[in-house]
Formats: C-alpha cells, structure tokens, sequence
C-alpha cells in the first residue's frame, strides 16, 4: 500500500504539492496525470452506433434520474427503444472508452430499460408542429420503413406507409422470434409512430417496374425500404426438395406460431444471427439440432452471447465445415456429406474464400435441412428507374438514389 507523503515547510518557503508517492493509488490509471484536452468530436460509442445515438447524452440524463429526458434524446435517431435494447447487437459497448479501464458500460440493457419505462407511461411522440405541403410515400413497413415514417411525419409531411403482407414490422416481426421480441412490446412501439398520422396500406405490393413508376406518379418524394427478401440458396441442394426449407420460411412460420413439422434431426446451414435464431427456434419446436457453419466459432457472424445459449439449449455446432452433397438413404432420412474448410474472410463484407482440409470429409444424419445464409434485395421493380450496386440499390450516405425525389435505406440499400 502506498502511504500519502506531505513535508512540512520550512519558514518563508512556498508548500511544496500534495502527492501520493505514486499514481498506484489512483483508479483510473495513467489516466489521472494526463493533461486533459478538449475535443470536439462524437464519442467513441456515439460514433459505433449504427443508429447515431446520442449516447452519452441520453445515458447522462437517465444518470440524474431524468428518465423522460433520456427517452427524448433516445428517440431523436431511433423510435424503437424497446426494441433495439433487445435485439441490437451493441457496437457501442465494444467501443466504449470504460472498457479499458474495467468494463464497458451495459448501454443496451440501460436503453432497454429507458424503452420500457416509455411504454408502460405511455409517452407519447410530439404531435408535428406544423404541416408541410408535400405528400411522401414509404415502400416497406419494417424498421427502416417505419422509422423513415416517423422521421417525416414528426417533421410535417404527409405520410403514406405501403406494405406487401399484411401486418407491420417486417423482420422484426417475421425474422425475430417472439422469445427475443414479445410481440407486445413490437405493436406498442409500432402503434406509437402510426398515432403521429402515418397511413397505411398493407397488402401492396410493387412487383413491377410499372407498379413502381404508377407509386411514384402518385406522390412528391418516395423512400424505399422493401428489404432483403430474396433467400440465398447453396447451389448443391435443389430448391424443389421437400426436406429442404429456407430460414426466413421457417421463421416466419415459427413466428406465427406454426413451426414446419420436419422430422425429428434438424441441420441448420449458417452462422450469422438468423441461423441462430431458426436453430434456437426449432429446438424449442422439439427438434434435434445441428448447426453447420463456414466459420470457425471464433469468425461466426452471430453475437456471441447468442451463440452461446444455443449452445447451452442443446443445439449442436459444427463449425468450419461445408455442406457437400444430401443423399437420401433407405431409412427415409439424409446422409448429408460435408468436409472441414478453412474459412478466410474477404476485404470486403461479404466477401470470402474457404479452402479445403484434405481427408477431413464426414457424415451428418437428418431428416430435413433448413438453409439460412442471408438474403439479397429483389430489384427487378426498381429496374430501369433506379440504379443498382453489388445486388442493392445505389444510394448516397443520406439515402439519395441518383433519380429525382427518389430515397433508398435498410436492406435494400445498405
């Protein structure tokens, strides 16, 4: 233990400073003697956040008990609190400047709790000030859609939200299992941004290039955030095989409460966050799972904390392993035939190569087989009208597509 050390000055003779000893004493480290700076910059978690909260400002005011105030700032970038404390995967604590000194700060489950105690008072959003002579229609009612509906709407235009199925939400609804999600808290946060004025129309779809060119006629501005719709399929499967279901299939079905009945073993193909889900899924459907992943468990996409409690609800994992060829054996059930590979990650997202561990082949058994390996946008109604890069629309850092009055955002785009 360091002692504290103070001489005592001789007569005429100026107080030597205060000291320790030892900056040892100090629990912040180097940190204490640093010359402070100033800096005008956003905060490291602020800078992480895919939503640009301002977090430091909302977590200081929820700090001093004003539990309003830090909803207000909450919902400046984000109208879905209570749903983003629950599913994000929380950049922000990663960046935070407290983990190098013990552990960051638990900014997820703090928005959480700020987006909880908002729906049980029942906080309103501010009716629009006024209203501006312009009427903007918004393609896709999921979480980009819908919040693109409440950013204009609270600014004063007229808005018209269209959705292809019947009920609000998109992947938030159909693509996050209730478990993760009560869909209680998905309608409340939903029903808060429609109470502004947002009108709606579900069961619209735009499937032609014609249907797009008839919406935009009808309106000033459009923005569009239909989504990543369109499953990818591994191209060693037939699509038509009846053991063979796509994840986002399956998951919507679970969802509405209706899991496909597919036999007894179940592989899940994947690794990010929705292979997660469909595997955590169908083991609470009763089915034996197996999780077969490109990645190593380290290069898994998925948070690891998901990862995790699949793992401790009895899923299995087979990670850094590619699915070869399905063969039906007599028994009525699969011999699926994978090998181990290496799995090594592009310059670019999405982009990757896996190279082949000789004589490292085995054997999987199951009944069916249910492929989650990520979705592409659908383009074909926008074609013609608007551009397209690396299989999305072609849209600035705010969203501008190139074609007058035309904004893009969400999966679609990014």
């Amino acid at each position: 233990m360091t002692t504290p050390v103070q001489t005592k000055p001789a007569a005429g003779v100026v107080p030597p400073t205060w000291t320790t000893g030892s900056t040892a004493v100090f629990k912040t480290g180097t940190w204490r003697a640093a010359l402070a700076q100033h800096v005008v910059a956003p905060s490291p978690c602020h800078q992480a956040c895919p939503v640009d909260g301002d977090i430091a400002e909302w977590l200081g005011l929820a700090r001093q008990g004003d539990w309003r105030g830090a909803w207000e700032v909450l919902v400046r970038h984000n109208p879905f609190p209570a749903i983003t404390g629950r599913v994000c995967h929380h950049p922000c604590e990663a960046a935070c400047n407290r983990a190098v000194h013990d552990q960051p700060l638990a900014i997820c489950r703090m928005e959480r709790y700020v987006g909880d105690r908002a729906l049980a008072a029942g906080w309103p959003f501010p009716a629009p000030a006024h209203a501006l002579d312009g009427h903007v229609g918004v393609l896709g009612g999921g979480p980009a859609g819908l919040s693109a509906a409440f950013q204009l709407r609270r600014r004063g235009w007229r808005v018209s939200l269209y959705e292809a199925s019947g009920q609000l939400g998109g992947l938030m609804r159909h693509g996050i299992p209730g478990y993760r999600l009560a869909r209680e808290v998905l309608d409340a946060e939903i029903e808060r941004v429609l109470a502004l004025g947002v009108e709606v129309h579900c069961g619209v779809r735009v499937e032609s290039p014609e249907d797009f060119a008839a919406l935009r006629a009808r309106h000033d501005a459009l923005f569009v955030a239909t989504g990543a719709a369109r499953p990818r399929a591994l191209p060693q499967l037939d699509a038509a095989l009846p053991w063979l279901m796509q994840g986002a299939q399956y998951l919507a079905a679970a969802n509405a409460g209706q899991p496909p009945a597919l036999g007894r073993r179940l592989v899940v193909v994947g690794g990010g966050s929705a292979a997660i889900d469909t595997a955590r899924s169908a083991r609470r459907a009763g089915h034996e799972v197996t999780l077969l992943a490109l990645e190593s468990r380290a290069q898994l996409p998925a948070q690891h904390d998901e990862v995790e409690e699949a793992l401790e609800e009895g899923i299995a994992l087979v990670d850094g392993a590619a699915l070869q060829r399905a063969v039906a054996d007599a028994a009525g059930g699969l011999r699926l035939e994978c090998a181990q590979e290496r799995f090594v990650a592009g310059a670019q997202r999405g982009q990757f190569t896996i190279e082949p561990q000789p004589g490292a082949e085995f054997t999987l058994a199951a009944d069916a087989v249910v492929v989650s390996i990520g979705q592409d946008a659908e383009l074909a109604p926008f074609e013609g009208a608007l551009e397209s890069r690396a299989r999305l629309i072609a849209a600035d850092r705010w969203g501008a597509t190139g074609s007058t009055g035309v904004w893009a955002g969400g999966d679609v785009a990014s």
